[in-house]
């Protein structure tokens, strides 16, 4: 399985992108920093120019930052990622909730993107599901938070059609210590 942005090509004449239609040579610098794994596309300089959307692959940041227009480090965002970094990282029984938004995430945060209504669900999304799960985190509330979570991300691949899932083979080698990012990323052997 290959983990390379899905407009990069190695070929006979070298290197290329074509994420505008074009194939352009790249060198191998440009491929380690932006081409080498897909979920590094919002820092390229030709995915940022020239791609079809500008979406981190975490579906939390498309909906507060990217389409209602809030700091990066709100601080619903930032409890949020505390919550993952120190408690959900930590604990194995979570590791099919991170596996689960790392697979999925980038799916929604691109239907979301292109979604016509994306102002209002993102604003639904924010009030009835961003708000409440932080607020029962601070009320320490943690597996209610969960559920909500949980419930959301369901709402969200059954109303997009997503229909991935995580397979065993990334549960055995995903990096639980680095996971819930919206981007896949394995343990190095």
């Amino acid at each position: 399985m290959s983990n390379t942005c899905t407009y990069y090509r190695y070929e006979w004449s070298g290197q290329t992108c074509s994420v505008d239609g074009n194939k352009v040579r790249i060198s191998d610098d440009y491929y380690n920093k932006y081409c080498k794994y897909d979920y590094n596309m919002r820092g390229c300089p030709r995915y940022k120019q020239y791609g079809p959307y500008q979406s981190s692959g975490c579906y939390l940041t498309t909906i507060v930052c990217d389409t209602l227009g809030m700091d990066d480090h709100v601080s619903y965002l930032e409890t949020l990622r505390s919550f993952r970094d120190n408690v959900l990282q930590k604990n194995p029984n979570y590791k099919e909730i991170l596996a689960l938004y790392d697979v999925v995430g980038p799916a929604i945060s691109c239907k979301l993107a292109h979604d016509s209504y994306k102002k209002q669900i993102a604003t639904n999304l924010f009030n009835l599901g961003i708000k409440p799960i932080c607020k029962l985190l601070s009320d320490n509330k943690q597996e209610e938070a969960i559920e909500l979570y949980k419930d959301m991300t369901d709402l969200l691949r059954r109303g997009y059609g997503i229909k991935a899932t995580v397979s065993d083979e990334y549960l055995n080698t995903m990096d639980i210590r680095n996971a819930g990012h919206g981007k896949k990323l394995v343990k190095s052997i």
